[in-house]
C-alpha cells in the first residue's frame, strides 16, 4: 500500500486466474475451481457466493463488479457468453452470448464488448449495451478487434481494428459516447496484445504492442496524446 509503504500478499494463483478491481479496497479474482473471490488490502480472502451450473471446471473470465452487480465470461453449449449476477440474486444469468472480451464502464451503466458470430466469416461488431443487456449501439466492426478500454470518466472508449480490404477501419480509434463520433489516432498502433491504458486526466494513452520486423519482433510502447 503506497500510504503504509508495505506489500500484502495475496497467495498463489494459476495463471488462468483473472484480477480486477472490483472497488478502492477490493480486487476481485477468479480461480480455476470456478469460483470467485474478493481480496481486501489486508489479503483477506472473501468467497463470492454463485451458481453457474454451465462454468463446471471453467474459469470465470475477466470478472467485474459495478455495485452489488458482477459480471464475467462463462459458457454456454460451448461458446463464451457474458453473465451476471447480484448477491441477492445470485444465480447467474447469460444477457449475451457471442462475447469474446468485454470492458465495464466506470460507473457500471454501460459495457462495451467484442462479439462474434461463431462458425462464420463475418466480422467481428464492437457493441454498447447497458447494464441489463440492452443493446445500445455498434461502435466498430472488423476481422480484429482489440479489447476496449474506457476513459476515467467514463466519456470514450479506445480500442484497435484490423479489417481485411481496403475500405475497413485499420488502427486505433478513441469512440465519444455522448456525440457517438468515433476519431481515428493512428494506423500504425494496432495493439491487440493488451487494451490501452488511460492517463488519470483522460488526456493520453499508452498502448503496448509487439511490432516485428522479419524474424524478429520488439515489444513496443506508445503514448498517444489527445487533442
Amino acid at each position: 500500500m503506497r500510504a503504509s509503504g508495505t506489500v500484502t500478499k495475496t497467495g498463489a494463483f494459476s495463471m488462468l486466474s483473472d484480477m480486477f478491481w472490483a472497488d478502492p479496497q477490493h480486487i476481485l479474482v477468479s480461480t480455476d475451481d470456478s469460483k470467485l473471490q474478493l481480496i481486501d488490502l489486508q489479503g483477506k480472502r472473501t468467497p463470492v457466493q454463485f451458481s453457474d451450473p454451465e462454468l463446471s471446471d471453467n474459469v470465470p473470465r475477466m470478472a467485474s463488479k459495478a455495485g452489488d452487480r458482477y459480471y464475467y465470461l462463462g459458457v454456454h453449449e460451448g461458446y463464451t457468453v457474458l453473465k451476471t449476477f447480484t448477491a441477492s440474486a445470485p444465480e447467474a444469468k447469460t444477457i449475451q452470448e457471442g462475447v469474446v472480451t468485454f470492458s465495464l464502464s466506470p460507473d457500471g451503466s454501460a459495457i462495451a464488448l467484442e462479439k462474434r458470430e461463431w462458425n462464420t466469416t463475418k466480422d467481428a461488431e464492437l457493441q454498447l449495451i447497458d447494464a441489463s443487456g440492452k443493446k445500445l449501439g455498434t461502435v466498430a466492426k472488423g476481422t480484429l478487434l482489440g479489447r476496449p478500454s474506457w476513459s476515467p470518466d467514463g466519456s470514450k472508449i479506445a480500442f484497435s481494428v484490423y479489417t481485411e480490404g481496403e475500405q475497413g477501419m485499420k488502427g486505433m480509434y478513441v469512440f465519444d459516447k455522448a456525440s457517438g463520433k468515433t476519431t481515428p489516432l493512428s494506423t500504425e498502433i494496432q495493439a491487440y496484445d493488451s487494451p490501452a491504458v488511460w492517463s488519470p486526466d483522460g488526456k493520453s494513452l499508452m498502448v503496448y504492442q509487439t511490432v516485428y520486423e522479419g524474424e524478429k519482433s520488439n515489444n513496443v510502447t506508445y503514448v498517444v496524446h489527445l487533442k
